[in-house]
């Protein structure tokens, strides 16, 4: 309703501004003029025509003013449409996933010189690739379809052209040293001006881990970046 009101605000400015210029203004003095001539019993010549005329004029500069203020607005939103664009554009793919590692700990026995525990966890490299200010926010991390919980941090701004690693959960590590082992890790980040993010980034990867060669291999089986809404 209040976006009614506002269109209908527009147009009534702009017809009186039409209605008031200085032709259309002398038309409707002469037919006010008519029409009190008329009122008061005087035989004016042509005084339909000219009544006629005005609500004519009335009616038709009622139309432009409508259509003045639609193009507008109009144009007014794909201004603000366009700059947008330039704005959704100019951070596009600016966080790149450089990589994704595995990094293993080990807890030997002193006494016995025995392994007593061993764990680990998926590291996410990022690279900031321009040359301004980049700001990050992960919104889901799932491994082998659990979802990641504990955070030092969910996001950051990093400067440009700088890296930064995102350091998930610790994990159990329940095959032997030389085993390599395979895990799922999906992930959705949104990132761009570090007032107002404008992509999200959307990865599933296959990840295959060897923790005692320190080689870690990874597929994508689905890579989206993609302007938000």
């Amino acid at each position: 309703m209040q976006y009614s009101w506002r269109f209908l605000r527009l147009v009534y400015a702009q017809w009186s501004s039409l209605v008031t210029g200085s032709f259309s203004a002398v038309l409707v003095v002469f037919g006010l003029g008519f029409s009190i001539a008329t009122a008061l019993g005087a035989n004016v010549p042509g005084s339909a025509i000219i009544q006629i005329g005005t609500w004519i004029l009335a009616g038709l500069s009622g139309g432009r003013a409508a259509f003045v203020v639609w193009k507008r607005e109009y144009l007014a939103k794909e201004t603000a449409e366009k700059e947008l664009g330039k704005f959704i554009d100019e951070f596009a793919h600016s966080l790149h996933l450089d990589s994704i590692s595995f990094e293993e700990n080990r807890e030997i026995d002193h006494a016995t010189k025995q392994l007593k525990n061993r764990d680990g966890q998926f590291v996410l490299k990022f690279n900031n690739t321009i040359s301004r200010p980049v700001s990050y926010h992960i919104e889901r991390i799932e491994i082998d379809g659990r979802e990641q919980t504990t955070f030092g941090t969910r996001g950051a701004v990093l400067s440009s052209l700088s890296p930064a690693a995102f350091y998930c959960e610790r994990r159990p590590i329940d095959v032997p040293l030389d085993v390599t082992f395979n895990s799922t890790i999906e992930f959705q980040i949104t990132y761009g001006h570090p007032t107002h993010h404008t992509r999200r980034m959307l990865k599933n990867a296959t990840v295959e881990c060897n923790p005692m060669g320190q080689r870690t291999r990874f597929l994508f089986q689905r890579d989206e970046d993609s302007p938000i809404g």
